[in-house]
């Protein structure tokens, strides 16, 4: 009488470790598939983050870029500004360009922020400077100087 009880008892406990073998092997199967899931999506993630840091870097590159360019602009316009200053005075040009130089005269630059050339090369007879001024022979009452 036993034994028949045995049986169904061992049967019923290997269709019970069926299935829990099956649902383990699914349940590993799906955690895998979530674990790559999660590997691919934290690789997405350092990939848009080091993107995220690139453009970062650009951008205050390009920002630094714009700011010395427009320092720069500046310190050409008050150059030009100086000599057509200077080019009114000499040449006795009437006062409207005169006007029209200060209404586009911007603030100079504090004396910190303004571009100095240094020379490369030490002075020597090899060395000649390129930056003179130029000659100009104007038919005004006033001649600039030659100079070399």
């Amino acid at each position: 009488m036993l034994l028949p009880n045995i049986d169904s008892i061992l049967d019923n406990f290997e269709q019970f470790k069926r299935k829990h073998i099956s649902q383990n092997r699914e349940i590993i199967k799906s955690n895998a598939q979530y674990a790559q899931r999660q590997r691919e999506l934290e690789s997405r993630i350092q990939t848009l983050e080091q993107e995220k840091v690139d453009k970062e870097v650009q951008t205050l590159a390009l920002t630094l870029e714009v700011e010395q360019l427009r320092k720069a602009m500046s310190s050409v316009r008050a150059g030009w500004m100086a000599i057509g200053r200077t080019l009114a005075q000499t040449t006795g040009l009437a006062p409207t360009f005169l006007e029209m130089l200060k209404l586009d005269e911007s603030p100079p630059l504090p004396e910190s922020k303004r571009i100095v050339v240094e020379h490369p090369l030490p002075q020597s007879s090899l060395y000649k400077s390129v930056a003179q001024a130029p000659y100009v022979d104007l038919p005004f009452r006033h001649r600039l100087p030659r100079k070399y």
